[in-house]
């Protein structure tokens, strides 16, 4: 009987299959044409594609000929010149702004008043996490040899790794496995990738993913976001956090071998800026990581909040900051890195 049902389900089984593999050859040929934002590498991180263009309406993002979202710079470092390399998610990166005014141009803009000495050149890819920040230190960055690493350390940048990480996720088991082989299909699986996009929408716009998705869970309440902070930042050995902390070490390491010395900035959620007794248990706990290891750092929540009558983030937003946003925290990390010592008058 289950031979007869397997014999009748084989021709099934292979249409399928065959769908699925031309859905795939059609997708790939589709985007040689109309190229999406990033693509996956051969270690499956995300980098952003070459050419890439979208108008948004108020703003737009244009990908340079090298994959970033930045002017054109030649790869050989002028005389004279201080460079410094940006890297991060989607708040780095400037997601709802013009290239204009992202925190990365804006401090460009402050270090060369009167003199057109810094070249400040943005790595940040939407959704990275620490694991493809590092990548690209490896990778990408040192073509550039910057003399200064400015890493935006998003307090969400702990999730990616949270849930892509074998045994992270304290609900474990099947589950876990689930999300780690769907995000390998994600990165390598243009069909996956393509139907999963449109599939979220349609849960999203029907409430369905409000229910199911723990992450729009945490982003709607402040007890959920509670609650995957105390998940997130533990100081327990197989944390989320304490392999993020291992990330950003090895990056303090590659960075000051190439006489580029890293520089934290801490990116805030909005409720850490407009609550009146916000939990900053994740900033006490970047920043102690920090001093511990002697890396220079800069938590752009106080700063935040000294503005916070202002709209600092765009709506209806826990994390992506509008142009006046960025131009706050660019002040800052100017200001910053010039009484730290980090950027000098003269560059060599």
């Amino acid at each position: 009987m289950a031979k007869t049902i397997l014999k009748g389900m084989l021709p099934l089984l292979f249409g399928l299959a065959l769908a699925g593999l031309v859905g795939e050859g059609v997708l790939r040929v589709a985007f040689q044409i109309q190229k999406p934002i990033w693509a996956p590498s051969p270690d499956s991180r995300r980098e952003l594609v070459p050419g890439f263009y979208e108008s948004k309406g108020s703003w737009e993002v244009r990908i340079n000929s090298k994959g970033l979202r930045d002017y054109e710079y030649p790869l050989e470092k002028a005389q004279g010149k201080f460079r410094i390399a940006v890297l991060g998610d989607s708040v780095s990166f400037g997601s709802g702004v013009n290239l204009e005014d992202t925190y990365a141009k804006v401090l460009e803009r402050t270090l060369n008043r009167g003199a057109n000495r810094y070249e400040v050149i943005n790595f940040s890819v939407p959704a990275a996490d620490t694991p493809e920040e590092l990548a690209a230190l490896k990778g990408k960055v040192p073509s550039y040899k910057p003399d200064l690493v400015v890493l935006g350390y998003m307090l969400n940048d702990t999730k990616p790794t949270l849930d892509a990480a074998p045994g992270a996720n304290p609900s474990g088991g099947v589950r876990q496995h689930l999300r780690v082989f769907a995000r390998f299909l994600n990165a390598n699986s243009y069909l996956f990738a393509f139907s999963w996009e449109r599939l979220e929408r349609i849960m999203w716009k029907s409430s369905v993913l409000r229910v199911l998705n723990d992450r729009a869970q945490y982003y709607e309440t402040e007890d959920a976001y509670t609650k995957w902070i105390v998940t997130a930042y533990t100081e327990e050995p197989d944390s989320a956090w304490t392999r993020v902390k291992a990330g950003i070490r090895e990056m303090k390491d590659l960075s000051g071998a190439k006489s580029a010395p890293l520089f934290l900035v801490i990116l805030p959620f909005s409720n850490s800026v407009y609550d009146s007794d916000p939990d900053l248990k994740p900033q006490d706990l970047v920043s102690r990581f920090a001093l511990e290891e002697n890396i220079p750092y800069l938590d752009l929540t106080p700063r935040l909040r000294e503005n916070a009558s202002e709209a600092l983030f765009l709506p209806n937003d826990m994390a992506h900051l509008t142009s006046r946003g960025h131009e706050i925290a660019a002040e800052a990390i100017f200001n910053e890195l010039k009484a730290r010592g980090l950027v000098p008058s003269a560059p060599k």
